[in-house]
């Protein structure tokens, strides 16, 4: 419970930075992307990649030099600067990641969507048992994991775009107009990040990384149709309906995905309730 607390208190600390960091880019996206004609569409892709490096590359080497000085109490010895230093990468490449899947969504292409998050899984959950079983890295194991499956998708979707578009084609940097666009995106993001992991922080205040440990399994259990249910459902109205949009028609059958969420989702917390016992033990607490 310890070792997962510290690793939800890094993942926290890195969650809130890119929110901020990203300036809510990746959305403007889904806002412009069917208003925009081809090569429009391929020019906005290029304006907000180099806005948010220009922006989260000198922000994110501040904020490590700030975290290598003030020590946080709740880093593990000399690994807390590793672990923050794998985390921060991810962060940065993440932000590539939800672009480039948000451009196949909006594109529709589910296929290659569904086989590229379902290899980066596979060999997310590979590398991560192989770094921390048999190697024995532990947590430091699970960051390094998840970094080198975000370094593979990086690599699949420069090759992808650059072959497609050509990354230098592009005018000068047009940070006022991108960054008007995404800003109310980005109070969003935050906000969510409150309500959602705020209460980690005042719980380690509290009663420390054990707890935080404890807590964030309850919680991350809580939140498992999210990448079950959540995201590919999404994944398949979000394009049709910022179509719909596009064209001006504004309706919904926001009766009907209520009656959905309320019947499916206390259905599916009865069931998978019992599921989660075959997964975290008695062992967990000690």
């Amino acid at each position: 419970p310890e070792e997962f607390g510290y690793m939800e208190l890094i993942n926290n600390i890195t969650l809130l930075l890119g929110g901020i960091l990203s300036f809510g880019l990746v959305s403007v996206v889904y806002s412009e992307f069917f208003q925009l004609q081809t090569q429009n569409r391929k020019e906005m892709v290029i304006q907000i990649s180099k806005v948010y490096a220009a922006i989260a590359i000198p922000v994110s080497i501040l904020f490590y030099i700030s975290f290598l000085f003030f020590n946080p109490g709740f880093v593990k010895g000399n690994s807390g600067s590793l672990d923050m230093l794998l985390a921060l990468i991810s962060m940065f490449l993440l932000f590539f990641q939800n672009l480039y899947f948000n451009i196949l969504q909006l594109l529709k292409r589910a296929v290659k969507l569904t086989t590229l998050r379902i290899s980066l899984g596979l060999s997310n959950a590979i590398i991560t048992l192989l770094l921390v079983l048999v190697v024995g890295w532990g947590v430091t194991g699970i960051f390094t994991g998840n970094l080198i499956a975000l370094i593979l998708i990086f690599i699949i979707s420069f090759y992808d775009f650059n072959k497609k578009v050509g990354v230098y084609r592009t005018k000068n940097i047009e940070f006022r107009k991108y960054i008007k666009l995404g800003f109310p995106f980005m109070i969003g993001v935050v906000a969510n990040w409150v309500v959602s992991n705020a209460d980690r922080w005042i719980i380690y205040y509290y009663l420390k990384n054990d707890e935080v440990g404890f807590y964030s399994l309850a919680f991350k259990y809580a939140a498992v149709f999210e990448p079950l249910i959540i995201i590919p459902i999404m994944g398949v109205y979000t394009p049709y309906i910022f179509e719909k949009f596009a064209r001006s028609n504004f309706r919904q059958d926001l009766g009907l995905i209520a009656l959905g969420i309320l019947v499916s989702f206390p259905l599916l917390g009865f069931i998978t309730q019992y599921v989660l016992h075959f997964f975290i033990d008695i062992r967990y607490s000690r």
